[in-house]
């Protein structure tokens, strides 16, 4: 729910914890988790998107 909040419907760090009626530090915590998840799940197809985005 963070992730989406945060990126999905821009919501700053600060307004996504007031949304969820957690601390900062607690969606920090979150976010990074669901971040971590993402690398493993999109693995290798990440890197080569990263790798063609940036040689645009």
């Amino acid at each position: 729910m963070a992730f989406e909040l945060r990126h999905g419907e821009e919501l700053s760090l600060e307004e996504t914890a007031a949304a969820l009626d957690v601390s900062l530090a607690t969606v920090k915590r979150y976010l990074s988790a669901a971040e971590d998840k993402l690398r493993v799940i999109l693995g290798d197809e990440a890197a080569h998107a990263a790798a063609e985005y940036t040689n645009l």
